[in-house]
Parts: structure tokens; C-alpha cells; sequence
């Protein structure tokens, strides 16, 4: 009878603790999410900003060339964004082995309806100029155009041309609160997601108001890339894909906690067990919250007349100028020679119909010339 009384109890004991602890853990994830949802409302401040930035970028192999920089790429450029629009104007300067290779100068503009970019290499004449027209334009924005060179990853973009955290919000039943960590001297609260389009984990300074301390993003093969299509589909020898963002350093600007310095280290890691990792050192400056553009600051920094690339049409042929407002066709390349759509066409079309005909008329006075 005592046996079964504790029995009993026993059974309601833990029948009540399970209630407790699912009822424990729901609030947990609530504020977890809250926790997640505040971090990326600060982060979205740094959609309309101007500032002044210098990166430092070093390639390395770790393995058949222990810490020996491959290329490096140092870049100094002013970004202005104003939502969904960006202009980065700037130079690069490019490195081989330590020694210096090149400078360009870079001027790239984003905006809902198209993206342009240009690089004009030092002693060239001509820039190199594309321009891209596609809907993914108003999705991606800067961040995959830039290539990671501007400090758009001191602002949350870690592998991809959206937020970390709001990829994490995307599945937020995949968030797990992991507990407190320092990190660079500050008490941060950890956040882990294994979600479709990696594992992430997110370091969060609550006291400070929910500044991001330390980001790290894990690829794999057969995670999505945002906006469709396999994260590594291109590296088929890519076993994984991480990327560090550390040593964040703040400044507070209009009571936000803005970015102004941290570190992003990238590591690839192929299946043969190859390791090629590369690091980032971002420095911004002349930080300025949403500040007033005139309106030429996010009209396309091209010159009237130059030949523009455009990555929506690599395979028709067609060359497209830049008239002064957008890409216009400017004449087809076919295999013989270019026609058509604009006044070089139709110059070389007359050209070689010239030719053509001179040639005839040699060989015809050729022929008439053994008749007699």
C-alpha cells in the first residue's frame, strides 16, 4: 500500500516537472526570439548610412603554403545606402605574393531596378563596366555585388546577401539559446540555428543594447543559398564553408551601438582536406545616421558612351553603351562582324560591304585584263 502511494506520487512529481520544464522552455525561446528580433531592429538602423571605409584582405593557403598571403586587396571607399539603394565609390589597390600588382578605381551603384559597377585599372584606357537589370537585384542589393570588400559584414551580412539574424527568423523553431559566453570582454548570450541555409551561431551583448559580438556562419553541401539554388553548388569539393565575423568594436551614435571595426576569417575546407582561408579587417569611419543624399548620388557613375556589360544578356552578343540614363544596345556581334542598332553598326556594316565590293572589282579586272 506505502509502495504504491509513493509510486504514486512519484509519477505526479515528475508528470509536473515535465509540464514546468516544457513551460520553462517555451518562455526561454520567447526570449530568445525577442532577444534575436531586437539585435536585427538595431542592425536595420545601418540600412541608411554614410561612412567612409578601409578593408584589408588577405588569401591563404594553410596547407601546401603555411600563412603565405596569396593576393591581398587593400580598399579605400566611401558607401552611402539609402535603403534600397547603395553607391560605393573608391579604389582598390591589389597585391600578389607582397608585392604590388595593380590599382582600380571602383565605382558600383545599386538600386531596385538595376545594378551597375565599373573598375578602371591603372594605366588603362578603358573601364571595365557591367551593369545587372534582373528582379534579384531588389533582393541581394550590395552585399553579393560588393563582394565583401565594403564593411556590409560589419552590419550582419555573413555569407550571403541577407542578415544572419534574419535568416534565423526565417525558422525560429530552429533557435536554441546555448547560455552565457564572453567574448572579447563583454558577457554575450549564445544563440545556435541548424536551419536549410546553414548553422549559425550568434553571440548577442544584451547590456549593450543587443549589439552583435561574434557571428559565425557554417555552410555545407546541400544548404540553400538564399534566393534559391545549393549553398556550394559550385564547389563540388567543398565539404564545408565557415565564416568568423570577431573582434567587433562599437561606437554609439544617436544611442545605437554602430559597427566601426571587426575581423571576418573565411575557411574553406575541401574533401581531399585542403584548407584555403582568407581574413578581412574592417575600418569605418565618418559614420554618419541617416544622412540627406542629393539626388546624383545614386545616379549610375558611368560616362556617356561607354560600353557597358550586361550580365542579364552574356549570351545574344549584344554590346549595350551607357547613353547617359541606361544600357542601350549598340550593335551585334555575330561571327562574320557587328551589325545593327547604332551608328558604329552600320559604319562597319559599310565598311565591309566596301571591302567586299573592291575585291570584286579587282578580280573582275584581273579577268578582263587576260581576256585581251
Amino acid at each position: 500500500m506505502l509502495r504504491c502511494i509513493v509510486l504514486t506520487c512519484l509519477f505526479f512529481v515528475v508528470l509536473f516537472g515535465l509540464h514546468f520544464a516544457g513551460e520553462v522552455r517555451a518562455v526561454d525561446n520567447s526570449g530568445v526570439l525577442d532577444m534575436l528580433r531586437r539585435s536585427a531592429e538595431n542592425q536595420k538602423i545601418t540600412d541608411h548610412i554614410q561612412y567612409d571605409i578601409k578593408t584589408r584582405f588577405a588569401l591563404r593557403n594553410s596547407v601546401s603554403m603555411p600563412r603565405r598571403v596569396l593576393w591581398g586587396e587593400h580598399v579605400a571607399a566611401t558607401v552611402r545606402s539609402d535603403g534600397n539603394k547603395v553607391s560605393v565609390i573608391g579604389v582598390l589597390r591589389r597585391y600578389r605574393d607582397g608585392e604590388f600588382v595593380e590599382d582600380e578605381e571602383i565605382r558600383q551603384l545599386v538600386t531596385p531596378d538595376f545594378a551597375v559597377y565599373a573598375t578602371i585599372t591603372s594605366g588603362a584606357d578603358d573601364p571595365n563596366a557591367g551593369m545587372v537589370t534582373t528582379e534579384q537585384v531588389s533582393r541581394l542589393l550590395a552585399p553579393i555585388l560588393c563582394g565583401g570588400r565594403f564593411g556590409f559584414e560589419l552590419d550582419g551580412y555573413v555569407g550571403d546577401g541577407i542578415r544572419i539574424l534574419e535568416l534565423i527568423l526565417m525558422e525560429p523553431d530552429k533557435a536554441r539559446y546555448v547560455g552565457e559566453k564572453e567574448i572579447n570582454g563583454f558577457v554575450s548570450q549564445q544563440v545556435d540555428a541548424d536551419t536549410r541555409h546553414g548553422f549559425f551561431s550568434v553571440f548577442i551583448d544584451i547590456e549593450n543594447n543587443y549589439a552583435i559580438r561574434r557571428i559565425v556562419s557554417v555552410r555545407r553541401q546541400g544548404d540553400l543559398r538564399y534566393g534559391g539554388g545549393m549553398y556550394l553548388q559550385n564547389m563540388s569539393q567543398t565539404e564545408t564553408f565557415t565564416e568568423i565575423l570577431d573582434n567587433l568594436e562599437f561606437e554609439l551614435i544617436d544611442e545605437v551601438n554602430i559597427p566601426t571595426k571587426g575581423k571576418l576569417q573565411l575557411i574553406r575546407r575541401d574533401r581531399d582536406g585542403s584548407i584555403r582561408e582568407s581574413q578581412s579587417e574592417y575600418e569605418r569611419t565618418n559614420i554618419v545616421l541617416n544622412p540627406s543624399f542629393g539626388e546624383d548620388v545614386f545616379s549610375a557613375a558611368f560616362l556617356r558612351g561607354e560600353v557597358i556589360s550586361n550580365l542579364d544578356d552574356t549570351v545574344s552578343g549584344v554590346v549595350y553603351i551607357w547613353d547617359g540614363e541606361q544600357a542601350v544596345p549598340a550593335f551585334t556581334m555575330l561571327e562574320g562582324g557587328a551589325w545593327m542598332h547604332g551608328t558604329g553598326g552600320y559604319v562597319r556594316l559599310f565598311s565591309m560591304l566596301l571591302g567586299i565590293a573592291m575585291v570584286i572589282f579587282a578580280l573582275y579586272m584581273m579577268l578582263l585584263k587576260k581576256k585581251r
